[in-house]
């Protein structure tokens, strides 16, 4: 029963820690939109489009390929976060657009 335990144990750290990294990254992307915003109200505009895309190739992007490679390891949350990295990638997309 030990050995069940302790293999029990890995798993749930790895699923853990998967769901965690995803997660931190959703809060990054998500604190990067909101500078966006900031920047675009107070007309940096320059500034919010060189931050959107910071963020698609610093954070969307490594978050993606993460959640490509090891997310199955946290299913189902891999889903959700890979449904947000997609819609996060799609709006920074509209701030390199926006003039």
């Amino acid at each position: 029963m030990g050995k069940i335990k302790l293999v029990l144990d890995v798993i749930e750290d790895i699923r853990g820690t998967v769901g965690f990294f995803m997660f931190i990254m959703e809060e990054a992307i998500q604190t990067a939109s909101m500078a966006c915003w900031l920047l675009w109200r107070a007309g940096l505009k320059s500034e919010a489009k060189q931050l959107a895309s910071w963020a698609k190739a610093e954070l969307v992007e490594p978050a993606r390929g993460f959640c490509s490679d090891y997310g199955s390891l946290a299913y189902p949350m891999n889903e959700c976060f890979s449904r947000f990295y997609e819609a996060s990638k799609r709006a920074f997309d509209v701030y390199e657009k926006l003039e």
